[in-house]
């Protein structure tokens, strides 16, 4: 069972009706570099952490901060009021095998707060890319309901072209939890939206798709991506960029 460890339980009630975001962890973890990106220079205040034996438990210094004495764990819980948005970023993977439980677990909290929506961060493997998808845009999106076409030809405007269904989609998948989660929503008859966010990628540095899926979020959301800040969780990462030089890549 999952639980919710809140700094000020007051501040819970805050979190009904806002858009939850969920960077997963998968291939070169573009969701979380994106997500501290979007949090350091929009300024989310934490609200508190979840655990859950279906996640491998993992503690580290702020990453936002290289003074501070608090601490990072596995599931840490964020908010900001002026977008109305909630953030768990997940900094460890799911123990192997626990994926169902996970994901049961996560939608069960996801109710129980009443979010509105849900945006999965998720990536797909460059290296498994069929000869058609070598030329135009490498971001992808799925999407439930399927047929919410206003909210669809919105990221299709902003460059996201929907996971192709053709013989292809054996071979590209995002991450499982990604994929899990957007089902899971189906199965169960949900009506929340689900929006699956999954850009091709290697291992690497991959600073400059996590801009690319922040300026996605700010779009979505009317945050001031020409503000960007790089945090501090970036300083170790090789030729970490922002400006215009991600563009190169």
């Amino acid at each position: 069972m999952m639980k919710f460890f809140a700094e000020n339980t007051e501040q819970l009630n805050l979190l009904a009706g806002t858009t939850v975001i969920l960077p997963v962890v998968t291939i070169g973890n573009v969701g979380q570099l994106a997500i501290d990106l979007v949090m350091h220079s929009c300024g989310f205040k934490k609200l508190g952490a979840l655990e859950s034996d279906a996640v491998v438990p993992v503690v580290g210094r702020d990453a936002f901060s290289t003074s501070s004495p608090d601490f990072t764990t596995s599931l840490e819980v964020f908010f900001l009021a002026s977008a109305s948005l909630t953030v768990v970023q997940q900094r460890s993977p799911v123990v192997k095998g626990q994926t169902a439980q996970f994901v049961q677990e996560m939608w069960a909290w996801i109710e129980e707060m009443g979010f509105k929506q849900v945006i999965v961060l998720g990536s797909l493997d460059a290296s498994r890319r069929l000869d058609f998808h070598l030329a135009g845009s490498q971001l992808r999106f799925v999407s439930y309901p399927s047929h919410d076409q206003s909210h669809d030809e919105q990221l299709r405007q902003l460059g996201w072209l929907p996971l192709e269904s053709d013989g292809a989609s054996v071979v590209l998948r995002p991450t499982s939890v990604a994929l899990r989660l957007c089902s899971y929503a189906q199965q169960v008859g949900s009506k929340l939206r689900v929006t699956v966010l999954c850009p091709f990628c290697s291992e690497g540095n991959n600073t400059p798709e996590a801009i690319v899926m922040a300026d996605c979020l700010a779009c979505l959301f009317d945050l001031p991506k020409e503000k960007w800040q790089a945090p501090p969780s970036w300083e170790h990462i090789e030729d970490a960029v922002i400006g215009d030089d991600h563009l190169l890549y």
